[in-house]
């Protein structure tokens, strides 16, 4: 019977791109295993903010003259504690909405997408400091959006989660904005592990993951790109991968991978 269903399930992969009414079906499906951690998750989540709170408040004490990042920047271990627990925050807010998909309705707020994004990428250019990675921003953009900005926020973090997780060691990753007339184009960039042409759709479902990528890193449960593309789908947002078809000559097995956000902008 398992075997059956495995089979099945092969399947049903096979046909997610001339398919997407077969893709969301099976997307509800694999969430479903998931419903038990996310349950626990909520009580999780509340004992990360809780170790946040008193590591923010000790750096106010010190620096109350700069933001929280700032301040963090500056003492390595309340830093250390302040950025590590931020970044567990962050992966389980973002994580409910594969869950509760409906909390990215309603509730929308208008705000400066650059400036939003940006402090995304400063929590998590801690962790790629930790391994020597050079994450950069280029380009502008000084248009606002009108969105759930939670809800938003886990597009960014699904995305700079898996960036910062499968570049190489002393490589460089970039978040490049683009503005045009009527949108937003956010690409993400880095050197990643190969995903095959059939695992383009794939790895946005719940606990898939390309090949190569299980290969690189054991760590991963494929939640967090679910989650960001999920959250995407639900605000009309677009979210897309894209590779170069050549190895890095740097480094073995990498290729230059980027994943597009298109936002409709406000003004």
């Amino acid at each position: 019977m398992a075997v059956d269903f495995a089979k099945s399930k092969q399947e049903i992969l096979n046909h997610l791109v001339r398919d997407p009414d077969m893709h969301r079906q099976l997307a509800d499906d694999l969430r479903r295993s998931f419903d038990q951690s996310f349950n626990q998750s909520h009580d999780f989540l509340q004992l990360v903010q809780l170790v946040k709170g008193h590591a923010e408040a000790l750096l106010h004490e010190k620096r109350p003259d700069l933001d929280t990042e700032l301040a963090a920047e500056t003492y390595p271990i309340e830093g250390a504690i302040y950025f590590s627990t931020q970044l567990m925050a962050l992966k389980l807010n973002s994580l409910l909405y594969l869950q509760e998909i409906n909390m990215a309705i309603g509730s929308e707020q208008t705000f400066r997408i650059h400036s939003f994004i940006l402090k995304y990428v400063r929590v998590y250019n801690w962790q790629a400091k930790q391994k020597n990675l050079a994450l950069s921003v280029t380009g502008q953009a000084f248009s606002t959006v009108r969105l759930n900005s939670q809800a938003f926020g886990a597009i960014v973090q699904g995305i700079l989660d898996n960036l910062v997780k499968y570049a190489p060691a002393g490589s460089a990753a970039d978040v490049h904005f683009e503005e045009a007339d009527e949108s937003v184009t956010v690409r993400f960039s880095s050197l990643g592990p190969r995903i095959e042409e059939p695992e383009r759709h794939r790895i946005f479902l719940p606990g898939v993951r390309a090949k190569a990528a299980m290969s690189a890193e054991t760590s991963g449960q494929g939640i967090g790109l679910a989650a960001a593309k999920n959250v995407a789908d639900a605000l009309n947002l677009s979210l897309s991968v894209e590779q170069d078809s050549t190895e890095n000559d740097k480094y073995a097995r990498r290729y230059r991978t980027s994943f597009e956000l298109v936002v409709p902008r406000t003004s």
